[in-house]
């Protein structure tokens, strides 16, 4: 009975040490993801997730899937948004008031997969982001931001 017990209070520990975080990149299974929360006061969940899906329509660079869920939209970038970003899939959960915007499978112009760039041969970030890494960041952010 002793050891079943150390098993399940030691499991967590170990799930939890596979995941970290440095900036809005997060790193599960030494898998990179981009992840950003936008907050909109005032508007409606159906109006923001209208607005959204118009304004990424709009965009030659985006692909949505075909089959949408409830508050949820999935896509991919079919050509390059930006210089920096190559390739990638998104995925926007909707909230009351906000959304929350995840970009995972990202690979840029040097690099097949950014995890190469960004993490050290035993999962962990690297200490520094080269600047390319920066500029994907930042224009991540603003691409994905709605105003009102």
């Amino acid at each position: 009975m002793k050891p079943s017990c150390l098993l399940l209070f030691v499991f967590p520990f170990f799930v939890q040490a596979q995941i970290a975080s440095k900036d809005r990149f997060v790193v599960k299974n030494k898998a990179v993801v981009w992840t950003e929360k936008f907050e909109i006061k005032d508007m409606d969940t159906p109006i923001i997730i209208e607005t959204m899906r118009e304004y990424l329509k709009s965009k030659p660079c985006v692909r949505l899937d075909a089959l949408p869920q409830n508050e949820i939209l999935e896509g991919s970038f079919v050509q390059a948004p930006f210089m920096e970003l190559f390739a990638a899939r998104f995925r926007i959960d909707f909230l009351y008031e906000g959304y929350i915007v995840t970009v995972s499978a990202m690979a840029d112009q040097e690099e097949a997969a950014l995890e190469k760039t960004l993490l050290k041969s035993n999962g962990s970030f690297v200490e520094n982001f080269p600047e390319r890494i920066e500029k994907i960041d930042t224009a991540l952010s603003f691409f994905f931001l709605i105003t009102h």
